[in-house]
């Protein structure tokens, strides 16, 4: 195996079936989850959508015109463990380039 493929072998996560992810298709999946779900904190676009770097995609598609407001949060891990978080909501639907 080259490239992602082996360590993505044997997950669950929907992302396991895509062989790239370009940064692109995560500004995609990032905005589209905010415009149903308005909010995401950076462990769910993690766990949820297979983004490692949320804040750099967050910032992508603030520089593209897109209305995000990033909260600060202290959330636990599945450990257990504290984490300081964004919590990156969605203030308005209209915006920027990537929509």
């Amino acid at each position: 195996m080259t490239g992602r493929e082996d360590c993505l072998a044997g997950t669950d996560n929907f992302t396991a079936t895509r062989k790239h992810q370009s940064r692109a298709a995560q500004r995609a999946a990032l905005l589209n989850w905010l415009k149903y779900h308005q909010r995401i904190t950076t462990l769910q676009a993690r766990n949820e959508l297979g983004i490692m770097h949320p804040a750099g995609r967050i910032k992508e598609l603030k520089d593209a015109g897109n209305d995000i407001a990033t909260h600060w949060q202290w959330e636990a891990d599945a450990t257990g463990k504290k984490h300081r978080q964004g919590l990156y909501v969605l203030l308005s639907g209209k915006g920027g380039r990537y929509e």
